[in-house]
């Protein structure tokens, strides 16, 4: 891996913005981004994944939130070998980490965190 392009965007709703999301990422930026980090995702415990999440190219791994906001995910582009390290959900914070397998060189860890509003922690 010779460079790794990262995006971030608070969805506000992951099910509501995945076609916005797409649209900024796939047309109008016209690049092409290795993880996509997006927060506020709003997939919660009880809904977990009732509406479509892929983006063509990406896997998705995702923590859910015990509220009705917050939860991260993120997209790993197709080519990139990688293993979840640890996926955490409270009501303080969701964090999602993963690490990026590099042959050549050393591995990558890469993490998204997203703190609660309404925590005091």
């Amino acid at each position: 891996m010779s460079g790794l392009s990262i995006f971030h965007n608070n969805v506000r709703s992951l099910k509501r913005n995945l076609e916005n999301l797409q649209v900024q990422l796939l047309d109008e930026l016209d690049f092409h981004f290795n993880i996509i980090g997006v927060t506020e995702t709003k997939i919660t415990n009880s809904t977990q994944l009732n509406f479509e999440t892929k983006i063509p190219g990406y896997e998705f791994e995702y923590i859910p939130t015990p509220l009705a906001s917050g939860g991260v995910g993120m997209y790993i582009d197709n080519t990139l070998e990688y293993t979840v390290l640890e996926k955490c959900t409270n009501d303080a914070f969701q964090a999602l980490w993963i690490e990026i397998i590099n042959r050549d060189k050393k591995n990558i860890i890469c993490g998204i965190i997203y703190r609660q509003e309404t925590s005091q922690s």
